[in-house]
C-alpha cells in the first residue's frame, strides 16, 4: 500500500521492511503503552497519585528531548528560512487545526455527549507521528523530516488550545441543556 500510494504521489517507489518497522513501533509505541495499561490496572488508577506526579517533570523533559533530537535533523534547512519552509510549515499547522477543528463540528452534530466530543475531538486532532519520523529518517532524506517535526511541535500546543475551546464548548452546552430540561418541565 505504502509502495503504490509514493508511486502515485510522488513518482518513485521505495523498499520497506516491514518487519523492522513494526518491531520499531512495537518496542517505541505498543509495548510502553501496554505497560502503562497494566500498571494503572494493577494499582487501580493509584499509580497516577503515587508516582504520576513525581515523574511528570521527566515525562515534560522527555519529550522535549524527542522533538530536540528529532528537530536536529532538519536544522540545516531551517538556518535559511525562505518562501518554500514557511509554505510547508503553514500546510501543516493547517492541517493540524482542521484535524480538531472538523472533529469538534462532526463530534456536535454527531454525538450530544460532551464526553463523547472530547474523545472524537482529541482522538482525531492528536496523531501519533512517530511512524513518521521512523520512516521519514530511515527512507527518506533529512529535508523530509520537517513537515513531521512540525506536525509535532503544533499537535501539542493546539492540544492545549482546543482543550480550553472544549472547556468553553462544554460549559455553554450544558448550560442550554440545563436549560432546555427546565423549560420542559413547566
Amino acid at each position: 500500500m505504502l509502495h503504490t500510494v509514493l508511486h502515485v504521489v510522488v513518482g518513485q517507489s521505495i523498499e520497506v521492511d516491514s518487519l523492522s518497522l513494526m518491531l520499531d513501533l512495537l518496542w517505541m509505541i505498543v509495548v510502553p503503552s501496554l505497560t502503562g495499561v497494566f500498571m494503572n490496572e494493577f494499582t487501580k488508577g493509584k499509580i497516577e497519585v503515587t508516582v504520576g506526579r513525581k515523574l511528570a517533570p521527566f515525562s515534560k523533559l522527555s519529550l522535549f528531548f524527542i522533538v530536540m533530537i528529532n528537530s536536529s535533523v532538519i536544522a540545516p534547512y531551517i538556518k535559511n528560512i525562505n518562501w518554500k519552509l514557511v509554505s510547508v510549515i503553514i500546510v501543516v499547522f493547517v492541517l493540524a487545526v482542521l484535524g480538531y477543528a472538523l472533529c469538534l463540528v462532526l463530534g456536535h452534530f454527531l454525538w450530544k455527549d460532551t464526553r463523547i466530543i472530547t474523545t472524537f475531538l482529541f482522538t482525531g486532532g492528536m496523531r501519533n507521528i512517530a511512524v513518521g519520523v521512523v520512516i521519514a529518517t530511515t527512507y527518506f532524506p533529512p529535508k523530509t523530516v520537517m513537515p513531521v517535526v512540525f506536525g509535532r511541535l503544533f499537535q501539542q500546543v493546539l492540544a492545549s488550545f482546543f482543550n480550553r475551546v472544549m472547556e468553553k464548548y462544554r460549559s455553554r452546552y450544558e448550560v442550554a441543556s440545563t436549560l432546555k430540561g427546565s423549560v420542559t418541565w413547566m
